[in-house]
């Protein structure tokens, strides 16, 4: 077979490109009417069996002994598809009806059926023009036989656009050579038919006896497409884009006629054909039944019902596509092909590719320069295939390309690999072992690649690498990679519904790139196959990624990359979805991803991090598990995103953290066995700013969940802090909460509903918190609550503070029915123009059971009251020197204790009113006194004289006293001015001091003052 254009009509046919295949044939027979194999192969592309018997006639009319023309007659005569040349015979007698346009091997082409195509009416024949060819031949026919009428042009039935065949009149050709008849067989002469009369059919003479045939030899791909074909599965041919209703009728050179669009015509040299051929061939086909003229056509009833239905059927057929809710997806299936209403996007595109516009190639390798097809069944790949910008490459089905190790396929254009279910495109490696080859690479994000059909095995870490493409996959196997089957970057997300297989991996998932996502709107579909972000994957500031309910993403730290996680700037929504580690195998998470045997660990991953321009996203649904190394599972930073029904296990470290600024909607969170506790973590030095309050809401159920400080949390000045009742608050060495605008923590009395604020370690409240590590009681201080110059008082009602002293700083909160406990220094510490509010709180094991005053200076009016609690009084401390100022004025509250430590002492320049009674005097004394208010230092300490330096009222200082006791002091009263304190009520007792009483000036000692037990039993004073 030496013309090349035959060469590529027979492989077309073969391959079901049957448009193509015409074309080339009816090019080949304009050259030479005498190719009896182009009139074999041209019979293999037609579906009508009385074209196919016309060159069938030609094919004999050539070679009158050609053994594939009379085959064709026979099975022609049998009703069967016919074999292909040089194939034989091929029979089947119960075929399986397919799914439309299966008979090409691509699948799923049609949902519905197509319409049938109307019965044509029947053209005169005469005897000479049994096949209608019209003017096939200019020999004069038989005498008997009448002359036949020409046929009308047919211009519905040319679908192929054989109308203008031929615009110039043939070369003669010689006369056939005579053809030995074989066995003789009745002529059927068809009668002339026509609409309206009243004739008979008539009753065709009985056929001889044929025998029973051979078994049926296997059928071949273009064998079984032939008699699909033939039973109406075939989709419509498409017309040449030339062909226009006026081209399809092509007047005769020299004749002045218009032939039909299946007129060919022949030299007049040719000579008739054999009768006996003719006559098998006129024997196989049925005879034109003569038409009767009917009142009632059955026919046209079911056209009316036919309208009828339609309707019906197509509001069934929108239903069924469109309205009805999606199909269930069973647990464990991949995935499940989609058929549509309309042609396959895969099969779409290989049927409207023009084999014309490629170059025929049978090797491949290096760069490709034009369009290509690769028409061979193999070839070996030796150096990396290259597919540039602009250019396509076409692979037939059955093609195999093997490449060798190091190579790959880089596409920048476009690579259509259309294979079909009988011949898949394969790609392979040359030592069929895994990393045998890189892969398909994929870098051409504005172009359409398919793979149809088509398998890809034994190629490396990524056997196929998406970079910002989107190819159609149907019908496609990868198995048997190194590592990955598929690799994307998470913004254009291939379409994995159309039966993609993934089969014999290391990792049964799609990778998932670390990078950026910047695309507006990326959805991951749930496609039960796996995401695995192998790397730290970023959602820019103006992406929204969506993640279906149903998904499975695992993250999988590749040695020395980027510990993977998912930090979003733009939006994340998340419902139903599961965030796991790639060793997850549990039923739930998807069972087996990765091969290797490897348990999973806390901190397999990192985190989902949102930052501030993420404060819409949500979680919802969803279930987090061995995340959390080096920052919490969930972590967000200046963000509010809304996470409900929320599960959260096996972390490494905290399941949730959050900075100051980070107020998220919180429902219905499960925290378990999480090795930093199941806690929500407050980040560092973190400030609450701007106006309005912050609220921090009870988490979780029956146990609450813990919020952990690990720095300093700052309320600012115009911002104010509410927490709710059954809050529990950790802090870790270094944390505090300092407050310089408000703090509302009000509690209530049901001990579930108190507010905490503790150490870490305290597990006595919110459980264990650190993973069962453990430290002495001694060593769980923190650095507690600040209160900074609040103009706005704050509150503590139903408070613990634990492990902590509460610290006022020109405060004045009121603190009601709360405790302070086990703090390292005294329970509450304050400077002098604090004014705190005790009411029924106690001090319970604190280092020291007491208010610390520090050393300062008291500004405007003060007033210290008495501190009650159920263990009695509450003691001031002074810490250091405390001064009345100039103008200030301070009031001390009969039954009020002051104590003072070896710095402690009191200086008055304003005024100092001590307004005791007779059974509740003022006292100050000495911190180690356990006489007055308990045990305050908790330490077996006893009081001496000289342990505080005393009272010292200066010059310009006015002091009244009234039932005052002063004890254990170096001085008990030093007077630098001329006058003593005005004595109101009572008496003044001074004991056990080293001094009682020194002054300057010549002072009268009132006999109120009384002198107990000092060192120094004389006064200082001069007499006036």
């Amino acid at each position: 077979m030496e013309n090349p254009l035959l060469q590529n009509a027979i492989e077309s046919a073969r391959l079901g490109f049957y448009g193509d295949a015409q074309k080339l044939l009816l090019q080949v027979i304009r050259q030479d009417p005498n190719n009896a194999l182009a009139w074999l192969w041209l019979a293999q592309t037609l579906n009508d069996p009385k074209r196919q018997a016309d060159c069938l006639r030609q094919a004999l009319r050539i070679d009158p002994d050609n053994p594939d023309a009379l085959a064709g007659v026979e099975a022609l005569r049998n009703g069967m598809p016919l074999p292909e040349p040089g194939g034989g015979v091929v029979t089947e007698p119960e075929p399986e009806l397919p799914e439309a346009g299966e008979m090409f091997g691509w699948g799923v082409l049609y949902a519905e059926e197509a319409e049938p195509a109307p019965e044509p009416e029947p053209e005169p024949v005469a005897p000479a023009d049994t096949f209608g060819w019209g003017q096939l031949y200019t020999a004069e026919p038989e005498a008997a036989l009448p002359p036949a009428p020409e046929p009308e042009p047919d211009t519905a039935e040319d679908m192929f656009g054989w109308g203008d065949l031929f615009v110039a009149k043939l070369e003669p050709e010689p006369e056939p050579p005579a053809v030995e008849a074989p066995a003789p067989v009745k002529p059927v002469m068809p009668s002339v038919a026509f609409i309206g009369m009243e004739e008979e059919e008539p009753q065709p003479e009985p056929q001889p006896t044929v025998p029973e045939p051979a078994p049926p030899p296997a059928e071949s791909f273009l064998q079984r497409a032939r008699r699909l074909r033939t039973q109406g599965f075939a989709p419509p041919a498409l017309a040449p884009e030339s062909a226009t209703p006026s081209a399809l009728l092509t007047e005769l050179p020299g004749t002045g006629v218009s032939a039909s669009p299946f007129t060919v015509p022949v030299s007049p040299e040719a000579g008739p054909v054999s009768p006996e051929p003719e006559a098998a061939i006129a024997e196989a086909l049925p005879a034109a039944a003569a038409r009767k003229f009917r009142i009632f056509d059955g026919r046209v009833l079911f056209s009316i019902l036919g309208l009828i239905l339609l309707p019906v059927l197509a509001g069934m057929l929108v239903w069924h596509f469109f309205l009805r809710g999606p199909a269930v997806v069973e647990p464990g299936v991949e995935s499940q092909p989609v058929a549509g209403v309309l042609l396959r996007p895969a099969l779409a595109t290989c049927r409207a590719l023009r084999l014309e516009d490629f170059t025929s190639v049978e090797a491949l390798g290096g760069e490709l320069t034009t369009d290509t097809v690769f028409t061979g069944t193999q070839v070996l790949i030796t150096e990396t295939l290259v597919v540039p910008a602009g250019v396509r490459l076409l692979l037939y089905p059955g093609a195999t390309l093997v490449f060798t190790p190091g190579t790959s396929l880089d596409v920048y254009g476009t690579l259509h690999a259309c294979g079909n279910k009988d011949a898949p495109v394969t790609f392979t490696a040359f030592d069929k072992t895994p990393g045998g080859w890189e892969g398909i690479r994929l870098y051409n994000p504005t172009e359409t690649t398919v793979l149809s059909y088509a398998v890809i095995e034994y190629a490396g870490d990524r056997a196929l690498y998406l970079d910002k493409s989107m190819p159609v996959l149907a019908d496609i196997t990868i198995a048997r990679g190194a590592l990955f089957p598929l690799s994307f970057d998470g913004s254009v997300v291939p379409d994995l519904s159309d039966n993609v297989n993934l089969a014999e991996n290391p990792v049964h998932g799609i990778e998932v790139r670390p990078g950026t996502l910047s695309a507006p709107n990326v959805v991951w579909p749930n496609s039960n196959i796996p995401y695995v972000v192998s790397g730290l994957l970023r959602v820019g500031a103006d992406t929204t990624l969506d993640i279906r309910s149903g998904v499975i993403v695992k993250f999988w730290h590749i040695p020395k990359g980027q510990l993977p996680g998912i930090w979003v700037q733009g939006l994340l929504k998340a419902d139903g979805v599961i965030f796991t580690s790639l060793h997850d195998s549990s039923v739930e998470a998807g069972g087996v991803t990765y091969l290797e045997a490897i348990d999973p660990q806390p901190g397999d991953w990192g985190s989902l991090t949102f930052f501030e321009s993420s404060a819409k996203s949500y979680l919802r649904n969803v279930t987090l598990r061995y995340g959390g190394r080096s920052k919490a599972v969930v972590t967000m930073q200046g963000s509010s995103p809304e996470l409900t029904q929320i599960t959260i296990t096996d972390a490494a470290g905290c399941p949730l953290s959050a900075d100051a600024n980070a107020f998220p909607t919180l429902n219905n969170l499960t925290l378990s066995n999480n090795v930093g506790g199941n806690v929500l973590e407050l980040l560092g030095d973190i400030t609450i700013t701007g106006p309005g309050t912050r609220v921090w809401e009870r988490l979780g159920g029956e146990t609450p969940i813990v919020r952990v400080v690990r720095g300093t949390v700052t309320v600012g000045p115009e911002a104010k802090l509410t927490v709710h009742p059954g809050v529990v608050v950790k802090f870790a060495e270094h944390g505090r909460l300092v407050v310089r605008g408000a703090l509302s923590a009000v509690g209530n009395s049901a001990p579930a509903e108190q507010i905490i604020f503790t150490s870490l370690y305290d597990d006595e409240y919110g459980g264990d918190t650190t993973g069962g590590a453990l430290v002495p009681r001694d060593k769980r201080g923190w650095g507690g609550i600040v209160l900074e110059r609040s103009d706005v008082a704050s509150e503590f009602h139903y408070v613990q503070v634990r492990y902590a002293t509460l610290t006022l700083q020109d405060a004045s909160p009121t603190v009601y029915n709360s405790q302070i406990a086990f703090a390292p220094g005294p329970a509450m510490r304050m400077t002098p123009d604090s004014s705190p509010d005790l009411r029924a709180t106690s001090f319970q094991d604190n280092a020291l059971q007491g208010v610390s005053i520090v050393t300062g200076t008291l500004t405007g009016e003060r007033h210290w009251v008495q501190f009650k609690s159920d263990d009695g009084q509450i003691s001031r401390i002074l810490e250091g020197e405390v001064e009345v100022g100039p103008g200030a004025f301070l009031t001390i509250d009969a039954g009020a204790i002051i104590k003072a430590d070896s710095a402690g002492k009191l200086t008055v320049r304003g005024h100092l009113y001590a307004a005791g009674q007779a059974d509740q005097q003022v006292t100050f004394t000495s911190l180690h006194d356990d006489g007055w208010g308990g045990d305050t230092d908790r330490v077996w300490v006893s009081a001496h004289a000289g342990d505080w330096p005393g009272i010292e009222i200066a010059p310009e200082g006015f002091v009244r006293l009234a039932y005052v006791g002063i004890y254990y002091a170096q001085t008990g009263l030093t007077v630098l001015g001329q006058q003593l304190p005005v004595i109101e009520n009572g008496r003044i007792h001074i004991a056990y001091s080293k001094r009682p009483l020194t002054c300057v000036g010549r002072v009268q000692i009132s006999p109120a003052f009384h002198f107990e037990n000092n060192e120094v039993a004389v006064t200082r004073c001069p007499s006036p």
